[in-house]
């Protein structure tokens, strides 16, 4: 199949090319249409791209490349059709491709002079974990010495330089586009978050991955996908790509064995787990149910302790100190290893590299602390990743004597079924809960946060205005409470009725603490962890049991 698309592509340019068309750029957005480009015109999930040929033909396409209508959809194709005649009395070159959507990243793979190919390229899948796992890689890789890009949720670029795109994966030829001006840049490795609605929409068609890496697999998007299956289905993809070279799996998560049976013979697997003793189990397990996987290369990572200031563990006797809190951080450092392993890069090194580790921006970041509440500011968003970020604070909070605070809400136009799950999981975790909104989108902010209370079987604080709920929960707080903000994590705006307006809940707890000094409704007297009896900051405590997360 990738083969045939190859040949596909190619020889369509070269047949513009003999027609005298200079195939210059891509678009699918007949709105960024300029003189001489080809505009690709197909079905999508929110709107049809063959809808707008004739806006792409009035701005100046040279070339329209349209998937056809299928038979039973005649009355469509007469219209289209004859837009078609038009544009191509206009002369503008106008093609019928089947599969349209598989091929136009092989054209922009050929057209960008293959970018792919000239570096090291990872994928990252998982409902959650993404992001850290991608910035974690980043990180590694740059202190290491290599120039590496990432393509996630946080942006688009190198370490410390990162554009906002507000795509987790971007449109496909956007994609092809920037890895095309990262190798321009001196890149030599690239990390990229693949979000599955990103695979289902085919946005990462025709990139040449080197390593496929999964997190986990748990509730999220089935307002896009419609069933777990389905959600699962399109991970599948990412672990299909014809050029991967390695699979990392993470062998805790029951969907790994359905994503070995997607890898092709030769395909290197590295499994890794927090679990020894399951580590003959799982790897017989997933050979069974993947003939074509004939060897597992397994990373145990045993002898973890969690402290207030990171993690230990051990893989195959090498020692790793790392400074991010979080049993379910364990299993994404995992993953970094591993990747990193399928890089050909020794454990020594690695270890090296990933002392030097710091949290993604908007995942369990800390604001506050010592003398006042101390704020996590976390974008778990799913079941999963509130209970393991609520879990992971309950011990944080444990050893500075205090109650564990959740304060968070639900996005609108999304999952709805999720969100008294949720409910259950703040109130049976926190001490305290404040349900408030998070991104309601078009819909009704106070339907959502009832669709939460339905889930609790207690009374919970409500605070719909979500600045206000920040600045009540600390101003309330003790000074050793733990407040847990989630959902948001390094979002920069809250979008209410369709309108995003600028918010961020790391300056809004900042605020918040500013407004509590000046109230001095700090305890004076409470006292750090450090002055905590029998606590020193070192002292490792047990790390809680629980699933990895985004």
């Amino acid at each position: 199949m990738s083969d045939t698309l190859t040949s596909k592509a190619v020889s369509l340019l070269q047949s513009l090319a003999v027609r005298g068309v200079e195939a210059r750029r891509l678009t699918t957005d007949s709105r960024t249409v300029t003189t001489g480009d080809i505009f690709l015109a197909y079905p999508g999930h929110y709107a049809d791209g063959r809808v707008y040929i004739d806006d792409a033909v009035a701005r100046g396409a040279a070339v329209v490349l349209f998937e056809p209508y299928a038979a039973s959809d005649m009355d469509r194709a007469r219209l289209i059709e004859n837009v078609l005649t038009h544009a191509r009395k206009a002369g503008v070159v106008c093609e019928p491709i089947e599969n349209l959507v598989a091929l136009a990243g092989e054209l922009a793979h050929q057209l960008c002079d293959r970018p792919s190919e000239k570096i090291w390229l990872a994928g990252v899948t998982g409902t959650n974990g993404k992001t850290s796992v991608s910035q974690w890689l980043l990180q590694a890789l740059t202190h290491m010495g290599q120039r590496c890009a990432v393509v996630g949720t946080l942006g688009n670029g190198f370490m410390g330089d990162l554009q906002e795109t507000g795509y987790t994966t971007p449109d496909v030829l956007q994609l092809h586009t920037a890895l095309s001006g990262f190798v321009h840049q001196g890149a030599t490795a690239c990390v990229m978050e693949v979000s599955s609605i990103g695979l289902a929409e085919g946005r990462v068609q025709g990139v040449r991955f080197d390593v496929a890496i999964f997190t986990n697999l748990t509730r999220d998007h089935l307002d896009y996908h419609g069933t777990m299956d389905a959600y699962g289905e399109a991970k599948t993809q990412l672990f299909a790509n014809p050029w991967i070279r390695a699979a990392v799996l993470n062998l805790d998560d029951v969907f790994s064995p359905v994503l070995a049976q997607a890898v092709r013979p030769g395909v290197r697997v590295i499994g890794y787990t927090l679990n020894a003793a399951n580590v003959v189990a799982v790897q017989a397990a997933l050979l069974l149910a993947a003939p074509g996987v004939t060897a597992v290369d397994i990373l145990v990572a045993g002898n973890l302790q969690m402290t207030t200031t990171g993690l230990t563990f051990e893989v195959n006797g090498q020692l790793f100190s790392v400074p991010v809190v979080g049993r379910f951080n364990a299993s994404n450092l995992m993953a970094v290893i591993a990747a990193l392993v399928a890089k050909g890069e020794p454990l020594d090194r690695i270890a090296i590299a990933l002392k030097q580790l710091q949290p993604a921006p908007g995942r369990m970041q800390p604001v506050g602390g010592e003398a006042e509440p101390l704020v996590i500011v976390d974008y778990a968003h799913t079941p999963d990743a509130l209970e393991n970020i609520l879990a992971v604070s309950r011990e944080l909070a444990t050893v500075r004597g205090g109650q564990l605070v959740c304060v968070f809400g639900c996005g609108g136009n999304r999952d709805a079924g999720k969100r008294p799950v949720m409910g259950s999981i703040a109130e049976r975790l926190a001490d305290r809960v404040i349900v408030t909104s998070d991104n309601p989108r078009d819909e009704n902010p106070q339907q959502i946060i009832q669709a939460i209370l339905a889930g609790m079987l207690r009374p919970a604080s409500v605070i719909e205005q979500r600045g206000l709920a920040i600045t009540e929960s600390i101003a309330q707080a003790d000074a050793r409470d733990v407040i847990v903000l989630a959902g948001k994590g390094h979002e920069a705006y809250q979008e209410i009725a369709g309108v995003r307006e600028a918010f961020n809940d790391v300056d809004a707890a900042k605020s918040a603490l500013v407004i509590r000094r000046q109230a001095g409704r700090e305890v004076k007297n409470s006292m750090s962890i450090q002055q905590l009896p029998g606590i020193d900051q070192g002292e490792a405590f047990p790390a809680p049991s629980g699933r990895v997360r985004k």
